[in-house]
């Protein structure tokens, strides 16, 4: 399956077409394709691009700038020079860590916290997390979260992390999480959404907080309310503006929209298909205007956007029905924003992805023995 296939070459002309082919479809409007995608795209010779291998210290959860960061088996952080290949350790205090993200100024964690006991139809007890953050000039590490609750899906952008967090449904029996958001420059932590039912998958760029949401579904309250990777999950595209407080709603289609990013006035998603698969849509929050990119698979394809740059992985599970390696239908898959070309840069049958301006960081590997490289766009 094909991730993305070719726009026109700038924005503005992205957005006279836009305004032509979806006139009437309001910013939360279905996305439905019913015109073939030509075929997948041929993979360029190494010659056409610069690639750089990277020992990394096991696996790598985000890039910024010339870093990359990204976790051991014992569970601390380690910075790679995307391209020096130079590799330091970040912390070594013997506390595991996960989801590690980086700006220009902090790396950021989540930390395993206090043990807490459920009541209720749960039951049991539970572990807390909390969000970390270290100064990278002064090595300087604090706690930044004190409420105790599971947490996930964190992201930064310049001083403000955005992550999932269920501190005010703690006990309920299914997952119910909002979004917080924290300035690091102003020590002030932010609700960004206080809701019923599940907000996750949050993402941050400048003043903007996008994320997906079922408080609408018809199906909340129910074992089958969860935001999976099914197009019955009914799941809408929200975004919240810091500067001036206004929550949008930005796309609510009647299936499960997911896994947004953002990267200036452009928000693209994953929207599943009530016929199987995925499309990938782009948003202009200026405009309002919107429409899909191409074909992404059946598992979280998270399509990321950074300056010029989209790029998502289609997938199939790597120790499922056999698949290992390389595959037609499979791989990391690079559309530019300004000329409408189409590369893939890997095959591989589950291949992660992360980018930043005009680097992707790919990651290769079945649950271990991971491979990294990096990949140089322009």
């Amino acid at each position: 399956m094909q991730c993305m296939y070719g726009l026109p070459q700038t924005k503005a002309a992205i957005l006279a077409i836009l305004f032509t082919v979806a006139a009437g479809i309001s910013a939360c409007g279905r996305i439905a394709p019913d015109t073939p995608l030509p075929p997948l795209p041929t993979p360029l010779p190494s010659s056409e691009f610069r690639s750089v291998e990277l020992d990394a210290q096991g696996f790598l959860t985000d890039i910024y700038g010339d870093n990359a960061i990204g976790r051991s088996d014992d569970g601390e952080l380690w910075l790679t020079n995307i391209r020096t290949g130079e590799v330091r350790q970040v912390t070594d205090d013997g506390h595991y860590k996960w989801n590690a993200v980086l700006s220009s100024t902090h790396a950021a964690w989540i930390e395993e916290g206090e043990e807490i006991k459920l009541t209720g139809e749960r039951g049991g007890s539970t572990n807390t997390a909390h969000v970390f953050a270290m100064d990278l000039l002064t090595g300087e590490a604090r706690r930044i979260t004190d409420v105790p609750a599971n947490r996930n899906h964190l992201r930064i952008s310049g001083s403000r992390l955005v992550w999932r967090d269920n501190r005010n449904e703690f006990q309920a029996p299914r997952d119910h999480y909002d979004i917080y958001a924290y300035d690091l420059s102003s020590d002030r932590e932010i609700p960004i959404v206080v809701a019923p039912g599940n907000q996750q998958h949050p993402t941050i760029h400048g003043d903007f907080v996008v994320w997906s949401d079922n408080r609408n579904s018809p199906r909340l309250g129910t074992r089958a309310e969860g935001c999976h990777n099914r197009p019955d999950r009914q799941c809408d595209i929200y975004s919240y503006n810091l500067a001036t407080g206004e929550e949008r709603l930005l796309a609510q289609t009647g299936n499960n929209n997911g896994l947004p990013t953002l990267h200036g006035d452009l928000v693209v998603w994953q929207q599943y298909l009530e016929s199987g698969g995925s499309i990938i849509v782009m948003l202009d929050l200026e405009t309002g205007q919107q429409l899909d990119i191409g074909l992404g698979g059946h598992s979280d394809t998270r399509p990321l956007i950074s300056a010029n740059h989209v790029v998502c992985s289609v997938k199939e599970a790597c120790d499922v029905r056999g698949f290992f390696g390389n595959r037609s239908d499979t791989g990391v898959f690079q559309y530019r924003l300004d000329t409408g070309e189409v590369r893939r840069l890997s095959s591989y049958v589950e291949a992660g992805v992360l980018l930043h301006d005009n680097v992707a960081v790919i990651t290769e590997g079945c649950h271990t023995g991971y491979r990294h490289y990096a990949v140089f766009l322009d």
